[in-house]
């Protein structure tokens, strides 16, 4: 594969090695963009009973996540947990990509994917106090 190409290249001299791991992190996740779609299905999953939900991603979510699930079902005990049928890697926030860092570096998704999987998370506990 590219990576282990560009590793071959970094340890017989024919390729610079990476000035950081920011770089490093950059070129593994080139490499990999040929077995990536352009799509990048997220599962989000909820079990509830009562006044208990379980709200689940499939990913790595932050813990922005819990307090915007719970704000979203105010009257139900939630739990959030993650890699819930699937393991789609991390899941920032914005403000996580605007600050950079291990996460969003190493996350498959832009900075749209919180809004748009908290969101998710809150239909799906809407629907279930409307029953």
């Amino acid at each position: 594969d590219e990576f282990s190409e560009w590793q071959k290249g970094i340890n017989n001299g024919t390729r610079e090695a990476p000035k950081n791991f920011a770089d490093a992190v950059n070129i593994w996740r080139v490499s990999q963009l040929p077995r990536e779609t352009l799509f990048q299905k997220v599962p989000i999953a909820i079990l509830a009973f009562g006044k208990v939900a379980f709200v689940g991603f499939g990913g790595e979510p932050f813990t922005e996540y819990a307090a915007k699930a719970r704000e979203a079902g105010k009257d139900l005990y939630v739990i959030t947990a993650c890699l819930t049928d699937g393991g789609q890697g991390y899941l920032p926030t914005k403000d996580a990509f605007d600050e950079g860092g291990y996460e969003a570096a190493n996350s498959r998704f832009d900075s749209s994917v919180a809004e748009i999987l908290q969101n998710g998370a809150a239909e799906l506990l809407k629907e279930y106090k409307n029953q």
